[in-house]
């Protein structure tokens, strides 16, 4: 009925949860200290350090 990838995200929904707290936080201490560029940056590494655990499970 769907494609692949929605069903891959739904079936890990803590996961997702977990990432989505963690990132809120994350960004709540970087926004009022630093400029718009680290965010990014930081987003960026983030977000691989999240796909190589991922990919490591």
């Amino acid at each position: 009925m769907g494609l692949d990838t929605t069903s891959s995200v739904t079936s890990c929904p803590p996961l997702d949860q977990t990432m989505r707290f963690l990132f809120e936080v994350y960004m709540s201490q970087l926004v009022p200290i630093t400029p718009d560029r680290v965010i990014l940056n930081a987003m960026k590494n983030g977000f691989e350090m999240y796909f190589e655990v991922l990919i490591s499970f």
